[in-house]
């Protein structure tokens, strides 16, 4: 799977599936005990996506034949009803660049941002440069209106416990009206006790790295009514088919025990990533078929599709 960037999710990126144990891991007690505290829904908010909108490769396959560049953005909210911007990563796009998407998708689709590297990776997450950007950062976010979905705080991979000062320092000073997810890399700290609660006091989720090469932070620790998922699949059919049933079962299981929201964010191997649609297909149609009253995005195989 060559020319992965950060972009289609390149940490965990694995040359072969062969081996790896794709077992979710049990969802802790305290887990049970956070969705106890809501009531079960018949229609879950769940919404499916990918990292891009703005791929050539989608023409004939997610998008219809002939469908312009200019015209991707909506033919992708057609397809599925939110998006990962990743394009955020090394700063927030003009203000007049963000209307206009907010502009071209319908008022049920969700835009998730990434916060800018310059903001989380920084030698501190609080220095003076870091706050600048972070206020452009919500100023972009309050023009989306009701368009801005969850965004994502992503922290480096060497960011550890010893900066838990600084992380909860950072979260402290974040909007309350503004929902967030976090995705932790560093060794072990998806499931520090501290980071669990933390993001309860700010009704925020924890993410969930479902990729290959990293099973050690694979989790399924709740910490709102809010399940995020960024998951990095592979060219392996089969392989991303028992993965995505597994999902399946389990996303349910939550959702019959109080989960209300579920993002689940696909990134496939850059030279196929077409393949995302069999991906959000499998899934959507898993979910639908056991929360029929549920409103679940369905994507058109534009390779298969008939008047029929």
């Amino acid at each position: 799977m060559p020319g992965w960037s950060d972009l289609k999710l390149k940490f965990g990126k694995v040359d072969s599936v062969q081996g790896i144990d794709f077992t979710l891991p049990k969802v802790s007690e305290e887990s049970w005990k956070v969705l106890s505290q809501y009531k079960k829904t018949q229609r879950p908010e769940i919404r499916i996506g990918c990292s891009v909108w703005s791929n050539k490769d989608y023409v004939g396959t997610v998008y219809p034949q002939k469908t312009p560049q200019t015209k991707f953005l909506m033919a992708y909210a057609n397809q599925f009803n939110s998006v990962e911007v990743n394009a955020t990563r090394y700063g927030m796009p003009k203000i007049q660049t963000l209307e206009g998407w907010r502009d071209k998708v319908s008022d049920g689709f969700k835009f998730s941002f990434k916060v800018p590297q310059p903001v989380t990776n920084r030698k501190d997450l609080n220095d003076s440069e870091g706050v600048a950007r972070m206020d452009q950062f919500i100023e972009g976010i309050d023009r989306m209106g009701n368009k801005a979905g969850t965004s994502f705080i992503l922290l480096p991979q060497h960011f550890g416990m010893e900066k838990f000062d600084q992380l909860e320092l950072f979260l402290n000073k974040w909007p309350n009206e503004m929902p967030a997810t976090l995705e932790l890399r560093g060794d072990g700290m998806v499931h520090e006790s501290a980071i669990r609660k933390l993001l309860m006091e700010h009704n925020m989720s924890l993410c969930v790295t479902d990729t290959p090469g990293r099973r050690d932070i694979v989790h399924n620790e709740l910490t709102n009514e809010e399940l995020y998922i960024r998951y990095a699949g592979t060219m392996d059919v089969a392989a991303n088919s028992m993965r995505i049933e597994s999902w399946i079962e389990r996303i349910s299981k939550l959702i019959d025990h109080g989960l209300q929201r579920v993002y689940f964010m696909i990134h496939q191997p850059a030279d196929e990533r077409g393949s995302a649609l069999e991906v959000a297909r499998q899934l959507g149609m898993g979910l639908r078929h056991n929360f029929p009253k549920a409103q679940i995005t369905i994507p058109t195989d534009y390779r298969s599709a008939t008047l029929f």
